[in-house]
């Protein structure tokens, strides 16, 4: 993955999630089995998910950035991104992000995402990703969680509130007046990735996710 796409997945934490939220509370904390061939086109999918919406939110983060520095970003981040999300997505499939240092309420995580985000948190295991199934009201689900780690492009917005260029600590208290997610450093846990795929609904678009992927390798 470029540095340029892991940028832009950090700064979209900062963003207006998504208004329909998976229950986390009800997940398991089995992991997926690898070896199924749905699971592991459901994952391959996520992941797939994942470098698009950053893709798509780099794009529009840069342009903001060469046009008016982060003061700009900012705002473009604050209505562009939700928008990106929603076309993100696709038949079955939803995503959004979620931390422990919100920035929007919206993406404040719950206890269970909580742990989750603690998993993540280990440098030692520093797992790359992690996945599983629910089968919750009768609705097989997938679900898929990558971490968002900072870097130095993040600290535009997200570092000490004393290296802030002049003007994005105005911007982001007006604009995010519960505001938690200053003073990272590079390299810490910024967030993470959540996906929810449903079965068999979400299959057909799985399959577009990955062979569209494959196609431009």
């Amino acid at each position: 993955m470029s540095i340029l796409a892991i940028l832009a997945g950090i700064a979209i934490l900062s963003c207006t999630g998504q208004k329909e939220k998976p229950a986390p509370a009800d997940k398991p904390t089995v992991a997926a089995d690898s070896t199924d061939s749905i699971t592991t086109l459901y994952e391959q999918a996520a992941q797939t998910l994942v470098v698009n919406f950053q893709h798509d939110l780099k794009s529009a983060l840069l342009a903001a950035m060469n046009k008016g520095g982060a003061v700009n970003a900012i705002s473009v981040c604050n209505t562009k991104a939700p928008e990106l999300a929603s076309a993100a997505g696709g038949p079955g499939w939803s995503i959004r992000r979620v931390t422990d240092r919100f920035r929007n309420p919206d993406n404040r995580a719950d206890t269970a995402e909580l742990a989750i985000l603690k998993r993540f948190a280990d440098t030692v295991s520093f797992l790359p990703h992690l996945s599983w199934w629910s089968d919750k009201d009768s609705v097989k689900t997938f679900y898929y969680y990558e971490p968002i780690r900072t870097n130095q492009f993040c600290l535009n917005c997200h570092g000490d509130m004393q290296t802030l260029a002049p003007g994005v600590y105005e911007v982001l208290k007006r604009k995010y007046p519960l505001d938690r997610a200053l003073g990272y450093k590079a390299g810490e846990l910024r967030g993470m990735f959540e996906i929810a795929a449903t079965w068999p609904e979400g299959e057909a678009f799985a399959r577009q996710l990955v062979n569209r992927a494959d196609s431009t390798k």
